[in-house]
């Protein structure tokens, strides 16, 4: 039996399928992204949770050295860049 060939309307209207199903599927895609990455979010949150105390006189703490940030030398790269206890 001979195979016959798709008509130029038939190959349109099946083009026209992939693309709105290519399209609900980005949006799907899109959607799920999202929910990760507002799980994510969450999740730091309640990993990472930043001191709300007030720090005291006499509390041990850590000082940020932002002079060490701009130094770009080799050994300034690998000093500590927190000065503290």
């Amino acid at each position: 039996m001979p195979r016959m060939e798709p008509t130029e309307e038939l190959l349109i209207a099946l083009r026209t399928l992939k693309l709105e199903r290519r399209n609900q599927e980005l949006e799907k895609i899109g959607l799920r992204v999202r929910r990760k990455l507002e799980a994510g979010k969450v999740d730091f949150g309640q990993r990472y949770s930043i001191h709300t105390e007030e720090i005291r006189e006499g509390d041990l703490v850590l000082l940020h050295n932002t002079a060490r940030e701009k130094d770009m030398s080799t050994e300034a790269k690998m000093a500590f860049r927190w000065l503290g206890p």
